[in-house]
């Protein structure tokens, strides 16, 4: 909803407005209004991306402040939406005989999670036209994979990382 209150968002429609109502105006042209818009809309997110700019405020911070998740503390889901993220999973403290979760989700941005070679950890991903890259080497576009770290082979305790990818890209690298 960020980008509906964005000075940007409402200078362009008034620009396009004003210039749809000129050349109707003064050279008898119609401009498909709505097209103008929506190819706007879509160039407004095209740069956002390739640029990893985020041109709106979220929640009162820039986007450069809100970029570096760390984990192990109170949450174990992060969301990047709209921009880039860091998803620091290296520092979470494993409970003995238990599995420790954690959940990224990625919608039309970019997020890299590192994880701790150390650490057994098991990282499912499930990707619907996007990028996901993991620390083997393998990437997948369509579909879920699994990827095990070395140190998980008969440890009962581990972190489960689920990631989901829609629009965007991951990479899983290891600290």
């Amino acid at each position: 909803m960020g980008i509906l209150f964005s000075g940007i968002f409402w200078g362009a429609i008034l620009v396009v407005l004003g210039i749809t109502v000129m050349f109707n105006v003064a050279f008898g042209i119609r401009l498909p209004i709505f097209r103008i818009l929506l190819a706007l809309f879509f160039f407004y997110l095209g740069i956002s991306l390739l640029s990893g700019i985020n041109l709106t405020r979220a929640h009162g911070k820039d986007a450069a402040e809100i970029r570096r998740l760390e984990a192990g503390k109170a949450s174990s889901r992060y969301d990047v939406i709209f921009g880039r993220g860091v998803v620091d999973l290296s520092d979470v403290a494993l409970k003995e005989d238990r599995v420790t979760k954690a959940e990224v989700s990625t919608v039309f941005g970019s997020s890299v999670i590192k994880v701790n070679p150390a650490v057994p950890t098991k990282v499912i991903v499930n990707s619907a036209f996007a990028s996901a890259r993991l620390p083997d080497g393998n990437s997948i576009a369509f579909g879920e994979t699994t990827w095990t770290s070395d140190s998980l082979s008969g440890c009962r305790s581990y972190l489960l990382v689920k990631v989901s990818v829609l629009f965007g890209s991951t990479e899983v690298v290891r600290r």
